[in-house]
């Protein structure tokens, strides 16, 4: 999607299309995954106040950006028809997807590259 790789998003790259794959990434991994903050910092290898800012970036853009909220938006529906959920499974989290739970990062990061 943002014609970065796995190991882009990872490191401590700053063009624009990484930084923004990062970001999204980011976001949806906090917004999709029962991950707490410091466990997706720790995956990021970044602070929590990294993770504070990469999300309320994505949240601007988004309020300030059609095109690129409807760029996440249609992620977040292919990270949540990834896979059927299974009966009775729920979350809390925003993507109210019952089997995103279950999605590992690795995975998650594959539909933003």
């Amino acid at each position: 999607c943002y014609g970065t790789s796995v190991s882009g998003i990872l490191s401590s790259a700053r063009d624009e299309k990484t930084i923004t794959a990062r970001h999204v990434t980011i976001y949806l991994a906090h917004s999709c995954l029962p991950m707490l903050l410091l466990e997706i910092a720790k995956a990021f290898n970044r602070t929590h106040a990294t993770i504070l800012f990469a999300e309320r970036k994505v949240r601007e853009r988004m309020s300030e950006d059609d095109v690129f909220r409807s760029e996440v938006e249609q992620l977040r529906r292919k990270i949540e028809m990834a896979e059927q959920p299974k009966n009775g499974e729920t979350t809390s989290k925003a993507c109210d997807a019952p089997f995103a739970a279950q999605m590992p990062l690795a995975l998650m990061l594959q539909y933003v590259i």
